[in-house]
């Protein structure tokens, strides 16, 4: 753009020529162009991704909702109920009936190692990993991963 006699450049905000920088209309219309500059941007911006006023809401809703849903949706969790041992455990892999002490319901109880190891007992199910006699209680279960067992 020319304005009397000096060049502006829009993208340095200053003129071309050295020395006439203090012109009026020079920082006028540098001003002015920012101003428009700046207002393309936001205008895209809403544009885009929509007013941040919008936003905040949005993402105040979807927490709303996603807490709500989770609340709605959560069931009791217990920790595995403690059996009652029936019989004797003393060499690893033994079983033993046992009677789950708060259903009375009947199982079986396991000696199995701490570690992960081969096995084809049943996860869940009420473990010890020393010799157990009979009268014993087991909080511990055994834990299945594949054809992997462990007493935790």
């Amino acid at each position: 753009m020319m304005t009397g006699s000096i060049l502006y450049n829009p993208r340095r905000g200053r003129s071309l020529e050295p020395g006439l920088e203090g012109d009026r209309r020079a920082s006028r219309y540098n001003s002015t162009y920012r101003k428009q500059q700046a207002m393309k941007k936001t205008k895209a911006m809403v544009r885009r991704f929509g007013h941040p006023r919008t936003m905040v809401g949005a993402i105040a809703g979807s927490v709303l909702i996603s807490g709500t849903v989770m609340l709605a949706t959560a069931s009791d969790v217990s920790a595995p109920e403690p059996a009652h041992l029936n019989g004797s455990l003393y060499g690893n892999g033994s079983a033993a009936s046992a009677t789950l002490t708060n259903s009375h319901t009947m199982t079986y109880g396991y000696r199995w190692p701490g570690s992960w190891a081969v096995g084809s007992a049943p996860g869940g199910t009420p473990c010890a990993t020393y010799a157990a006699g009979a009268g014993t209680i087991l909080y511990s279960v055994i834990q299945a991963s594949g054809s992997y067992r462990k007493c935790t």
